[in-house]
């Protein structure tokens, strides 16, 4: 199922969202697009994250990077984003690495705050290298992207297209986890407002189709 994350649970764990009916309908799982040739793949993903924002403001998503088999390192030299029909794309920030126990799907900034306002510990993806498998009770590798629009109203994505190496060799994957960002004003009239929160929500609805469209195609 797509999982959308309601604005006012930023930080939530991935592994802890419920499942939602976004319009009605009950909506597939994303998935990784993966290189065949590649000696690892990658699995799972974390839906559908929201957040309700203020022009100039930017904010961090992120993709767990869980995969299999383990024993093998890797590199991730590139990321770019995956258009979403339908959305204006947003400007991408950067990429860095996080390793966490608790693994927000989202988090204010880039490079990411905590909701405290201090920096999570984050690694450039240059130089870093990354281990495939999982160990229990270890952090798990997440790569949290930045995205800024530049005017009001709906910007998306459909998740990240990541290029990494293993050795000599070159492979790429599409990681489908949804992202929106929604501009309102910083000032607004109470009439407005309520005009807004109800264009964000059918953003929601709207975005999530679409996701489920894009990778049940």
């Amino acid at each position: 199922m797509i999982s959308v994350l309601p604005r006012s649970r930023r930080g939530r764990l991935a592994a802890a969202l419920a499942l939602v009916l976004v319009a009605g309908a009950a909506l597939l799982a994303v998935r990784y697009v993966a290189d065949p040739t590649s000696p690892i793949t990658f699995t799972g993903g974390t839906g559908l994250a929201t957040q309700e924002v203020h022009p100039g403001q930017s904010e961090s998503f992120a993709a767990v990077l869980a995969s299999h088999p383990a024993g093998y390192s890797y590199h991730v030299t590139r990321a770019s984003l995956i258009p979403l029909p339908g959305f204006r794309t947003p400007h991408l920030l950067g990429a860095v690495f996080l390793r966490i126990r608790a693994v927000p799907l989202q988090a204010p900034g880039y490079p990411p705050r905590q909701d405290n306002g201090s920096r999570y510990q984050v690694h450039a993806l240059s130089g870093y290298t990354a281990e495939s498998g999982s160990v229990p009770f270890k952090p798990q590798l997440v790569l949290m992207y930045g995205l800024r629009g530049n005017h009001l109203g709906a910007y998306a994505v459909a998740g990240i297209h990541v290029t990494y190496s293993v050795g000599l060799h070159s492979y790429t994957t599409d990681i489908y986890n949804g992202a929106l960002l929604f501009y309102d004003p910083k000032h607004e009239t109470q009439a407005q407002h309520r005009l807004d929160e109800a264009n964000y929500s059918q953003m929601n609805n709207k975005a999530a189709i679409a996701l489920q469209r894009l990778v049940s195609a």
